[in-house]
This record gives structure tokens, C-alpha cells and sequence, in this order.
């Protein structure tokens, strides 16, 4: 959009130059002209005026001074124009510039969450591994944990096998007393 703006902008530039050289050309000749011609009738009439009383070489002043003032109408839209291309143009690169700025910092700031990213992928494996081996020494400790309990661990009478014996041998320290108070003989 910007290079078809530029190139609209340079094509009326040149279509202002040369008009505003066109109308220099048109003043020059006519100046030429209106100034042979009243030096001609000033020759002639040396002192005469018309009736409106202007002299002779002020007919084409009217149109010279029409033709300056569009002159300089060409020339400051000339002007204008040069000025308003300019800042669109440093605008366009301002702006370009900041995109382009942006892009990088974007660019820059993917690569280093991409290099985080990779890295992050690379610890959870082996944090996974890990977790894998940990989980296989566990097990192995808890299987060895159990074996020994088994040899090491000294396992008990119940509640009821332990009253149940000492039932037996209080049953039979009675008897044993009995006998020797001479009771049982």
C-alpha cells in the first residue's frame, strides 16, 4: 500500500513540476510579449491613455498576475505534497523499523522458550527414569523388608492360646498343691 502511495505521490510531484515549469514558460513568453508590445505602443503614444485610462502595457499584467498566482499554487502544493510524502515515508520506516524490532524480540524470546521447552522435555524424562528406578528400589526394599520380617519377626501366641495354657497350669499347680497339703492322696 505504501510503495502505491509513494508512487502516486512522486507521479503528482512531476505532474506539479511541470506544470508549474509550463506556466514559468507561459509567464516568460508572455511577459516577452506584453513587453514588446507596450514598448511598440509606447513608441507610438508616447503619452496617450485609453479611456479607462491604463496604459497600453497593462492589458496583460491581468493575465501574467493570474498565471504567478498559479504558479505559486503549483509550487506550494508541490511543497505540501514533498512535505506530506516525507512524513508518511519516515512513518512507513518508523514503522517498519518498530515491526522489525518486534519480529526479532519475538524471534529471540521463541527461541529461548523453545531452548526452555526442550530442556523442561529432557528433565521430566529423566525425572521419569528416575521415578522408574526409584519405584524398582522400592520394591526390591520392600520385598527384602518382608523377608526379613519373616525371620527376624518372633511371632506370638494368640490372646486366648496364652489364657488357655495358663488355665492349664494353674489347673495343674492346684493339683500339685492339693497333693502336697496331702488333699489329693
Amino acid at each position: 500500500i505504501r510503495m502505491a502511495a509513494a508512487k502516486q505521490a512522486k507521479a503528482s510531484l512531476a505532474q506539479y513540476k511541470d506544470a508549474a515549469k509550463l506556466i514559468r514558460s507561459a509567464i516568460t513568453v508572455l511577459t516577452k510579449f506584453y513587453g514588446q508590445k507596450a514598448k511598440a505602443q509606447a513608441a507610438a503614444d508616447a503619452s496617450a491613455k485609453d479611456k479607462s485610462g491604463f496604459k497600453a502595457n497593462g492589458k496583460g499584467n491581468g493575465v501574467i498576475g493570474i498565471l504567478e498566482v498559479v504558479e505559486a499554487n503549483y509550487k506550494k502544493l508541490e511543497e505540501d505534497l514533498s512535505l506530506t510524502e516525507k512524513t508518511e515515508a519516515k512513518t512507513f520506516n518508523d514503522l517498519i523499523n518498530e515491526s522489525q524490532v518486534r519480529e526479532a524480540v519475538f524471534l529471540k524470546d521463541l527461541e529461548y522458550k523453545n531452548r526452555a521447552r526442550v530442556k523442561l522435555e529432557g528433565d521430566l524424562i529423566r525425572a521419569g527414569n528416575d521415578l522408574k528406578s526409584y519405584q524398582k528400589e522400592l520394591e526390591a526394599v520392600v520385598s527384602y523388608l518382608e523377608q526379613l520380617k519373616s525371620t527376624c519377626t518372633v511371632k506370638g501366641d494368640s490372646y486366648d492360646e496364652r489364657q488357655t495354657r495358663r488355665d492349664k497350669e494353674l489347673t495343674s499347680l492346684r493339683e500339685a498343691l492339693k497333693f502336697l497339703n496331702g488333699d489329693g492322696i
